[in-house]
């Protein structure tokens, strides 16, 4: 970087599924890089946590979560919440009212996860503030349930320490808006990031749908946002094992480690 001792906030949120597949790749690829470059960091997360997870889109079904995300992702500070419809009244209404723009959702479970993943975010920002944000150089933005296929992008995060860029976002699955998966910034950046909860009901009303690419899209037009995109991967991990397609390409000893995820998880439980 530049010679300094740099501060990084690394925060998670969102639901911890996977975590026996993911915590290597965040390890390895996250806190291993900053750790070679010299940053002092600080790593929390806000977790949803279902009774168990059924869900009829992603094919997972009656699981039990039992990993401890502390111990996974070596966290100094963790709040794992459970996951109620209570969290998210207050924009139930709202979201319920309009569609998911890109498929149906007769059940409503999208649109309520959407919702879920906002709720964990005012607690991740509301976990932050307690910390004091003016504490960190950098914010490093995560979902537990990715595999983080390459080592975090130094450069990008270089950018953010020299004012060059005020947030950086994956530069793929956009949809329009812009990819919410993981996220890197400064303070104002990570604080638009964090507060989408707060922009939903107004969105859609505005826009007669509800889609969270798009509405972190127009949060960070709206702020002015100096943005950067990254060309770094992770791929979404179901509590399965399985991984989800994402148009991206591996060799085939990795693609046949994958399909074999779902096999080990039967014979050998987590």
């Amino acid at each position: 970087m530049d010679g300094r001792r740099h501060r990084a906030f690394v925060g998670f949120f969102g639901l911890n599924r996977s975590s026996r597949w993911t915590a290597p790749s965040i390890r390895r690829n996250i806190l291993a890089p900053l750790a070679a470059a010299g940053f002092d960091r600080f790593v929390a997360g806000h977790f949803n946590q279902p009774p168990v997870i059924s869900d009829v889109t992603s094919g997972e079904h009656g699981i039990r979560l039992q990993r401890n995300p502390s111990v996974d992702f070596g966290l100094d500070l963790q709040w794992t919440e459970p996951q109620s419809e209570k969290n998210i009244s207050g924009l139930l209404e709202p979201a319920m009212a309009v569609p998911f723009r890109d498929y149906d959702d007769p059940t409503g479970d999208v649109r309520r996860n959407i919702l879920y993943q906002m709720h964990s975010l005012r607690r991740l920002k509301q976990m932050l503030q307690m910390i004091g944000p003016e504490r960190f150089d950098v914010f490093i933005l995560l979902r537990p349930d990715l595999e983080y296929v390459d080592p975090l992008d130094l450069d990008a995060i270089g950018q953010i320490l020299r004012d060059e860029t005020d947030f950086v976002s994956p530069s793929w699955h956009q949809y329009g808006g812009l990819n919410d998966r993981f996220a890197f910034g400064n303070w104002r950046a990570a604080e638009i990031f964090l507060s989408r909860w707060d922009g939903v009901a107004e969105f859609c009303r505005s826009h007669s749908y509800i889609h969270p690419e798009s509405l972190l899209g127009v949060s960070v037009s709206s702020a002015a946002l100096r943005v950067t995109m990254t060309e770094q991967r992770a791929l979404r991990v179901r509590a399965t094992g399985e991984t989800r397609a994402e148009g991206f390409k591996f060799s085939k000893i990795t693609r046949a480690q994958h399909r074999a995820r779902p096999f080990l998880t039967k014979l050998f439980p987590a």
